[in-house]
């Protein structure tokens, strides 16, 4: 499987509303959904250089720093990033927003 900085593989919890949830988050967030399988509970999604940041907080405030994002919707989703140093450095700014925000998810 190629790989790039900014692509990003997400791997859910296989039951269709958390994944049907994960979806939406990933479309509001302006990732470009390239490929999911729901059987493999994979969503495949490339971030947008210009990410509102409400829900990018959201994922941010989940981010452990480790190459993984866990995330509560009616489950657990867990997010594994490949080649992502660029996209590590963006949401490691946003978790520093986000506790200056100390937003409430």
């Amino acid at each position: 499987m190629e790989t790039s900085e900014r692509l990003v593989l997400f791997r859910s919890i296989p039951y269709s509303s958390v994944f049907n949830d994960a979806l939406r988050i990933f479309k509001r967030n302006n990732l470009s959904v390239s490929e999911y399988d729901f059987d493999k509970g994979l969503i495949k999604a490339e971030f947008s250089d210009n990410m509102p940041t409400e829900d990018a907080q959201i994922i941010a405030k989940f981010w452990n720093g480790k190459d993984r994002i866990l995330i509560g919707l009616r489950g657990s989703l867990s997010f594994s990033f490949t080649g992502a140093d660029k996209l590590k450095e963006k949401l490691k700014r946003l978790q520093t927003d986000l506790r200056r925000l100390d937003y409430a998810f």
